[in-house]
């Protein structure tokens, strides 16, 4: 009683925690949602590179929560080719078709054009 902690929102959303306001960027105190996590991954396109290094901590937008992440998949450009298709399939499935099942595991789907820029990225694998 009395204390603050901070848990994944999956964590939060199946266990019944109570899920407190927080103050974002424009001043509004936002509850962590997946309408408040995808505001600020919208609110955030503006300052992500091509290159897709970009954090969501505090981003610009109505509505936008601030305490916002990313899970990240690090994947070196040349793959071995007994790897390089198998791969290049999973992270278009993960970037397109498996974003109809993100908000059942409660993560926000990515807005489309950031699917846009990390498809480009996808596209650079290729065989070493």
């Amino acid at each position: 009683s009395g204390s603050i902690g901070y848990v994944e929102l999956t964590t939060a959303f199946r266990t019944g925690l109570e899920i407190g306001l927080v103050r974002n960027r424009e001043g509004e105190f936002v509850r962590a949602s997946l309408t408040s996590i995808k505001a600020a991954a919208e609110g955030a396109l503006k300052e992500i590179p091509a290159d897709l290094r970009f954090s969501l901590s505090n981003a610009p937008g109505k509505g936008a929560y601030p305490i916002s992440g990313t899970t990240w998949a690090l994947v070196r450009i040349k793959q071995p080719l007994a790897r390089e298709a198998s791969l290049s399939a999973f992270l278009r499935w993960v970037v397109g078709d498996g974003q109809l099942i993100a908000e059942d595991l409660f993560y926000a789907p990515l807005p489309e054009a950031l699917s846009t820029k990390a498809m480009e990225q996808i596209d650079k694998i290729r065989v070493e």
